[in-house]
């Protein structure tokens, strides 16, 4: 086998290539992105060993070559080599199509020639497509599918999952070309209105009347009525009820009212959608409502974004999946149900199953309509990790990021569902935001409040709530109510903390205790916290959960000692933080019920 080494730093690159003829491997070596194309071109490499961060010179990173010299049928394999195989970076791997991870640190032969025979074997085995990764030592795996604990004493260990590695044994249920021509009818299929058509014209038009607008909107009943309501909302309240359609627009804005009615337009176009109980149509508007609302809020505290342009993108962040619940059915269902079952953040299984997440999809749909490309690319975005919109969002990375942490957080808060019930982490963009904890939790608390006046407004439905709030559908999947003890270094930035508070039943008394852990460096100050917080509940020592990006970070022996202990990564989807919530106080209780009868 040919493996091509791609590493800038020579003297490494050297030992690399002579330990892969340890390995019994022939190599071929580049410094650059650029050397590494050409190397790559002359059709004799089967395998490319790169860095992950190697800078892309103009073109494609050599990763994206891999992939999509992969997609073109050319048989080869795309190694990284990491400083660290952290979470992340294997799930973006994984998207990307890397087959493994080798660790600069891991110098060891055996195991590198564990990893190159494991991956070619695999290609072998599976044909092209998508491919599995496999590490040659034991990289972070995604939040996945719960098995019982290592035995270190009753719910104690790690909350072990075979999410990761059954995601990647997933393969596509679509061909690229199928779902691109299934993406380019619906943009025929779903064309712009009359009325929308004509507002979009007319506002292009700086020399357009406010007048010539509203006449425009008074002509479509249904959209002058939504334009009325959503007028006198919490959204745009400002003093007396407005009656009239010009009013309303005056109201508005002329420059904004373009983006309204594109919004109305298509939330009627995608409406009614639901497939059984794991996407609902009324949960999924209300979590694209909360999500705008709060992207205004942030908007707001930062100065980085006109409130009403953060709504619609918070609006429309997820639209995508109504997109693919409504045009690719079976496929989706199927999507949804392999979701699930994996406890797996729904966008990887999308991107894995159809080659696109429902960002890629709209990213690709509103583009074909001729949206603002300033709007788009936040939309696009919506998914990434503060680190990587630094990177793919440099020109709009303050309303990317705000997009990104307001879904986060209304995820975290349990408002409404887009279908994909998952904790994400959120210190990371709240500080590129230079946001402050009081802030975000007062932002918070006001979009909460104004949800469901707007939603009404948006989805013209009565006014009494015809469905549960999915707030207390988790709350009722757990076996006893708990009180939880939190402790972070950012409290006042951390979903999990965002997510506890909602979970939380303050008449019960502590019961468990939660840590979130971002590195290992803050093992021993999270410690000392959580002390602070036991003693002052009466001393005890109540069952922990430690939350890290891999799962498998721990506090110091003595404070862990002695007590029921368990590890989560995160992301990591509600169901998997419920049960393991459920699985930790049924162990506190049948202890206690044991020290009673003792005693």
């Amino acid at each position: 086998m040919n493996v091509l080494v791609v590493e800038p730093n020579e003297s490494y690159r050297r030992l690399l290539v002579t330990l892969l003829g340890i390995s019994g491997q022939s190599t071929v070596e580049a410094g650059t992105a650029a050397e590494a194309a050409e190397r790559i071109a002359s059709g004799k490499i089967d395998m490319v060993v790169t860095e992950w961060k190697l800078p892309d010179e103009g073109g494609l990173s050599v990763v994206q070559l891999v992939s999509q010299l992969r997609a073109d049928g050319r048989k080869i394999s795309g190694i990284v080599l990491t400083e660290s195989a952290g979470r992340e970076e294997v799930l973006a791997a994984v998207q990307a199509g890397a087959d493994g991870f080798l660790l600069k640190r891991s110098l060891d032969p055996s195991r590198w020639a564990a990893a190159f025979a494991g991956s070619a074997c695999r290609r072998r085995e599976k044909g092209m497509g998508r491919p599995a990764v496999r590490s040659a030592q034991a990289a972070a795996p995604p939040p996945g599918h719960e098995e019982k604990p290592e035995a270190r004493g009753p719910a104690t260990g790690h909350a072990v999952n075979n999410g990761a590695a059954s995601l990647r044994e997933l393969r596509p249920v679509v061909t690229r070309s199928a779902i691109l021509e299934r993406i380019r009818e619906i943009s025929e299929v779903k064309a712009m209105s009359p009325t929308v058509t004509q507002i979009t014209r007319l506002t292009a038009n700086p020399a357009t009347s406010l007048d010539a607008i509203a006449k425009v909107i008074a002509r479509d009943q249904s959209v002058a009525l939504k334009v009325l309501r959503l007028a006198n909302s919490t959204l745009f309240e400002r003093g007396d009820p407005v009656t009239s359609v010009r009013d309303a627009v005056l109201r508005i804005g002329t420059k904004n009212i373009r983006d309204l009615v594109l919004n109305l337009e298509l939330i009627d176009s995608f409406s009614g959608v639901m497939i059984s109980n794991r996407f609902n149509f009324m949960h999924f508007w209300e979590h694209s409502i909360a999500c705008g609302l709060l992207a205004a809020e942030i908007g707001r505290l930062t100065g980085e974004l006109d409130p009403d342009r953060a709504f619609t993108l918070g609006l429309l962040h997820d639209l995508g999946r109504m997109v693919l619940a409504e045009h690719f059915a079976p496929e989706y269902a199927h999507v949804l149900e392999v979701a699930e079952r994996l406890d797996l953040p729904l966008e990887l299984v999308e991107a894995r199953l159809l080659l696109l997440n429902h960002a890629d999809i709209m990213d690709r749909l509103l583009l074909m309509w001729s949206f603002p490309k300033d709007l788009v690319v936040p939309l696009a975005s919506h998914h990434l990790s503060a680190s990587n919109l630094r990177e793919h969002a440099k020109k709009q990375l303050a309303e990317s990021a705000i997009l990104a942490l307001s879904n986060r957080l209304a995820h975290a808060a349990m408002i409404g569902s887009s279908g994909n019930d998952t904790l994400y982490p959120t210190e990371a963009l709240a500080q590129l935001l230079n946001l402050r904890g009081e802030d975000l939790q007062g932002a918070l608390e006001r979009a909460e409040k104004e949800t469901d006046d707007v939603k009404f407004s948006l989805l013209m439905v009565g006014h009494s709530q015809p469905w549960t709030p999915v707030r207390e559908r988790h709350r009722g999947r757990l076996i006893t109510p708990i009180n939880p003890l939190f402790a972070s270094l950012r409290p006042g930035v951390d979903a999990v903390g965002v997510a506890l508070d909602r979970l939380r039943d303050a008449n019960a008394a502590p019961n468990v205790s939660v840590v979130h852990l971002a590195s290992p460096a803050e093992s021993v100050p999270a410690a000392s916290r959580l002390r602070e917080l036991e003693e002052a509940a009466g001393g005890a020592r109540l069952p922990l959960l430690v939350i890290s990006p891999t799962g498998e970070l721990a506090l110091p022996g003595e404070i862990a000692r002695d007590r029921q202990s368990v590890g989560l990564p995160l992301p990591v989807t509600f169901a998997q933080l419920l049960r393991t919530l459920n699985r930790l106080c049924a162990a506190e209780e049948g202890a206690a019920g044991a020290q009673k009868e003792a005693a």
